[in-house]
């Protein structure tokens, strides 16, 4: 499902505007930035609805990633990031986000792609100072959709 560019974006028209002038290595990187965005939103919605905190939270650890935050610009990221919470309020919204992270299973850096998407996502689940019990579950769903073995994460 890599098109790398080709593929129509399943985010919004605030987000589609601010990617509207993309570079090849931000069209490389899209869907890593699109499954960043992805994990972090379903984890803060997983409690109902994502408090500024963690909304906050999201935008920050994606963009201090190196590999993303070297590409996209802030006004990228935090559009990314919004919309996909955005779309996290409807059932149809996430199951459109949880296809973003199984696309990373077709990137040649998907297996490291996919620990960096669930390390950001349990920092957003911490941004009230603590792993709530729906957020543990969802970073368990998380995990599982990505491929990724929790415990080799315990101590992060």
């Amino acid at each position: 499902m890599f098109g790398f560019g080709k593929k129509k974006s399943i985010l919004g028209a605030a987000a589609s505007a601010a990617m509207k002038e993309m570079n090849s290595n931000q069209q490389e990187n899209l869907d890593f930035l699109e499954a960043a965005a992805a994990g972090c939103a379903l984890v803060a919605t997983h409690d109902g609805n994502a408090d500024s905190a963690e909304r906050n939270k999201a935008i920050s650890v994606i963009t201090k990633n190196k590999t993303i935050g070297s590409i996209f610009s802030g006004p990228q990221i935090e559009a990314i990031v919004n919309a996909s919470i955005d779309k996290a309020s409807e059932g149809s919204g996430k199951q459109e986000l949880v296809d973003e992270l199984k696309d990373l299973k077709n990137h040649e850096s998907g297996a490291k792609y996919a620990q960096q998407v669930y390390l950001m996502s349990k920092d957003v689940a911490k941004a009230d100072g603590s792993i709530g019990e729906d957020e543990a579950k969802a970073l368990g769903i998380l995990a599982g959709i990505l491929g990724v073995n929790e415990s080799d994460f315990a101590f992060s």
